[in-house]
């Protein structure tokens, strides 16, 4: 198997090389909003899902809507610091955690300066 070609740093300025788009120093700028949190995957995040909704007696913790069809959201998403625990998380439907997630999306697009 060929090793990949080395290019220059996508970092605008940087002229160092690198096989994989950036060099070791901006290496965290190849997806500024993606979260260092493990996330929990596959059946354990099912029953958590069932868990946070019976917590929250299915009710939509922003709007207070009653909805089987919902998001286990997390409170402080994992992109800003939060944890990937039930503490942070909360029911909510699906038209306010698309709201929710949309408003986050502006808030973190500002912090990276996109």
């Amino acid at each position: 198997m060929a090793n990949k070609p080395f290019r220059p740093c996508k970092h605008p300025g940087c002229r160092k090389l690198s096989a994989d788009g950036y060099c070791e120093e901006h290496r965290a700028d190849g997806k500024p909003w993606a979260s260092k949190t493990k996330r929990l995957r596959g059946r354990a995040s099912q029953e958590r899902r069932k868990r946070i909704a019976e917590r929250d007696g299915f009710t939509c913790q922003i709007c207070g809507r009653v909805t089987a069809v919902g998001i286990a959201d997390h409170i402080i998403p994992l992109a800003f610091g939060g944890e990937d625990i039930e503490g942070n998380m909360q029911w909510t439907c699906v038209p306010c955690s698309q709201a929710k997630t949309k408003g986050e999306s502006k808030e973190g697009k500002r912090g990276a300066g996109l």
